[in-house]
């Protein structure tokens, strides 16, 4: 089995490396997470974790969706955190994204959290997806992008937060 692990931090990416340059079976890639599928093949993951990295500047969430939609095997689980309530005044609020009302609705239509876990920035909930279930939630927040897509134009700061989560 291999190990990849995603960092676009210069200085993080080369710790990574040091910490993990014994292991043959993990691969540190100095990318965002959100580019998996430039790195991992079709069918080819057993288990994805994404644990607090959706709500972080900059997100991509659909790509990042269809990305690991297409990386995980037909028995791939998707490991999954993000916050469904951040703190107003939390040291790092400026470089997370609320999680919208919307997005919540979808991921808890398809699977309830299994666990909610609090840091410094929020409470986050965890889940397990199947790959049917990501191809399903990428499906129709796609959808609802469409439909926001169209409405943005006509509205100002309000739409602003649902235009950042899915860039």
């Amino acid at each position: 089995r291999f190990l990849f692990v995603f960092q676009p931090k210069k200085k993080i990416f080369k710790q990574l490396i040091r910490i993990f340059r014994e292991y043959y079976n993990v691969r540190v890639i100095k990318d965002y997470t959100f580019n998996c599928k430039k790195y991992l093949s079709n069918s080819s993951v057993e288990r994805f974790y994404a644990l607090n990295i959706v709500n972080w500047k900059p997100q991509h969430f659909l790509t990042l969706l269809k990305g690991i939609y297409y990386s995980l095997s037909e028995t791939g689980k998707l490991i999954f955190s993000l916050y469904v309530s951040l703190e107003p005044h939390a040291k790092n609020r400026k470089d997370v994204v609320d999680t919208p009302e919307e997005v919540l609705k979808v991921l808890n239509n398809v699977a309830i959290p299994i666990a909610f876990y609090y840091d410094d920035i929020g409470i986050l909930a965890l889940y397990v997806f199947s790959k049917c279930e990501v191809g399903k939630i990428y499906r129709e927040l796609r959808r609802i992008k469409k439909e926001i897509d169209k409405k943005i134009e006509g509205c100002g700061e309000e739409c602003l937060n649902y235009k950042m989560f899915f860039s």
